[in-house]
């Protein structure tokens, strides 16, 4: 019986790895966006100390193909500290040229958030707070994810006029 040598073997895996990333490639595709609809406080599980969050979020899918997600891993960071994330397995299809309305759930990260509010003690009062939303969509173990973000700014003054 022959054997095929290793380096042969890899040869033909890189090469197999190469075409499938071709192939999942698709030509024209945009981008989905992200946009936070709403933030609503969660009561806590029994025997948990931190807080959750319930988000909404709309995903905008600006293609002309439906995008199947096999499921979606998120976070929220203000200021660069990373207070909230969560994951989601069981997402609809995001239809061709549509918003898909979800709700997610995210757990706090309470050091984070100790090291936030010692940081906003410190700051210039009207300094904005900058905020970031990241969203990681995987598509399946052939297809890249799709990453989606969402940044910007808000001040206190903007929070207390519920604008």
């Amino acid at each position: 019986m022959r054997t095929i040598p290793a380096a042969a073997l890899g040869c033909l895996f890189v090469a197999l790895s190469l075409l499938t990333a071709c192939a999942t490639m698709m030509p024209g595709f945009t981008q989905p966006q992200v946009k936070v609809a709403g933030l609503r406080l969660l009561p806590a599980s029994e025997g948990e100390l931190a807080p959750r969050l319930g988000v909404n979020v709309i995903v905008s899918n600006p293609n002309d193909v439906d995008l199947s997600v096999t499921g979606m891993s998120y976070s929220i960071a203000l200021d660069g500290y990373n207070l909230l994330s969560g994951v989601k397995g069981d997402l609809p299809a995001f239809k061709a040229f549509s918003e898909t309305p979800l709700e997610l759930t995210l757990s706090a990260d309470m050091l984070q958030m100790l090291k936030l509010v010692r940081a906003l003690a410190e700051r210039h009062q009207g300094k904005p707070i900058e905020y970031e939303f990241n969203a990681k969509l995987s598509t399946g173990r052939l297809r890249p994810a799709i990453h989606l973000k969402e940044s910007g700014q808000v001040t206190f003054d903007s929070l207390s006029k519920g604008s």
